[in-house]
């Protein structure tokens, strides 16, 4: 599964049929498709106080994709990051919501590719 912006994508279709003088009745049809499909999932925000579930042992990893704050910018979104909850092995990872990450977002189906 990938994450696209759809409304970047929408515009896309529109630049591309305008370009091509595609009917507008196809355009609009395709940017009605493109908007009819599910996300991946709701971002939740920590300034909302919507944190996620702590790891109930060591082996249980959770791993969410999330947006975190820039210095370049407003924000970024992360690649997968990985959190081990209240675990002393992991104290590095314990409050990463609370400096950096500024939303997140449920990745139930990752699973980390093998080489």
């Amino acid at each position: 599964m990938r994450l696209i912006d759809a409304d970047s994508f929408q515009q896309q279709v529109a630049a591309i049929a305008i370009k091509d003088n595609l009917p507008a009745d196809r355009c609009c049809a395709l940017c009605k498709l493109i908007e009819m499909q599910p996300t991946a999932g709701g971002w939740h925000k920590v300034a909302d106080g919507d944190l996620p579930p702590e790891p109930k042992c060591v082996d249980d990893v959770k791993r969410y994709l999330t947006a975190q704050k820039s210095i370049r910018g407003p924000y970024y979104i992360n690649s997968i990051t990985e959190y081990y909850g209240n675990l002393p092995c992991a104290e590095l990872n314990l409050w990463w919501w609370q400096e950096h990450c500024v939303a997140w977002m449920d990745l139930p189906e990752y699973e980390e590719e093998q080489p």
